[in-house]
């Protein structure tokens, strides 16, 4: 498991949350937002974006495969209505 710091979309925290290196970037932006959406953030619906070192990630990418390593920082993004 992987260390990882993020910021959900409207949340002015960073979070850390622990990640599987073979956990795709889905997984990693429904995780991020069961973590702050309806506590930190109003629930909004809509499809998630992953941007790491300044590049938007495929949903299907592993976390191993994008390069996040133990304690990069993702920024989770709710970009369109779903």
């Amino acid at each position: 498991m992987l260390p990882v710091c993020f910021r959900f979309d409207g949340d002015f925290l960073v979070h850390y949350m622990s990640v599987d290196p073979d956990a795709t970037v889905a997984d990693i932006c429904a995780a991020a937002r069961e973590y702050v959406a309806g506590f930190r953030v109003p629930e909004r619906a809509g499809a998630l974006q992953l941007t790491f070192a300044g590049e938007v990630q495929p949903p299907d990418r592993l976390a191993r495969d994008a390069g996040i390593g133990a304690m990069d920082y993702v920024q989770v993004d709710v970009v369109s209505a779903a």
